[in-house]
């Protein structure tokens, strides 16, 4: 009997065919990296795509001005909780509702509106993507870890991606005894 090896990359290739299927454009995790030409982000700590963001912030939203689209944006990627699944309930509530935004008419009034950062009515109208994470040949892109997944990223453990305040206390104990 062949038995054939079910491996991290069997599963990922099988999510990625999945998702093109469902409509998603799918990237290569390592061309995409900060520091590559066709980077996407500057850094590894940004856990969205910068540019894919704001434009479709600006489709989604076009009688919103810049201002509050701006706004919007630095709302969406600062959000200002130190606690990881606070800050993760206030995203998911930015996702489906929308991001409130407040900003001046041409005639001096004020309004209020929402910025969508999904059109939930019409799915064709979002950039939906899936990157690879792993990397063929020297090197690995291990799933989740785009700390670990660029060769000139700095070494962290996964202590360092978790904010400050946060950790369980055992491990606060264990790091006070180093």
């Amino acid at each position: 009997m062949n038995a054939v090896a079910f491996t991290e990359s069997v599963v990922e290739e099988a999510a990625l065919a999945w998702l093109r299927e469902l409509g998603y454009a799918t990237l290569f995790g390592p061309e995409i990296a900060p520091g590559e030409p066709a980077a996407e982000r500057e850094s590894f700590a940004e856990p969205f795509l910068p540019a894919r963001l704001r434009a479709a912030i600006a489709r989604l939203n076009p009688s919103i001005p810049s201002d509050a689209l701006d706004e919007a944006y630095r709302r969406v990627t600062h959000v200002d909780t130190p606690q990881l699944l606070d800050a993760n309930h206030v995203f998911h509530t930015l996702l489906v509702d929308g991001v409130s935004v407040e900003y001046l008419r041409s005639d001096g009034t004020t309004a209020h509106d929402l910025v969508r950062l999904i059109d939930f009515g019409d799915v064709d109208a979002n950039d939906f993507v899936a990157r690879s994470v792993r990397k063929l040949g020297r090197g690995f892109y291990g799933v989740g870890s785009d700390h670990e997944a660029a060769p000139r990223a700095r070494a962290c453990s996964s202590r360092d991606r978790v904010p400050a305040g946060t950790r369980p206390q055992r491990d606060r104990d264990h790091a006070a005894r180093r």
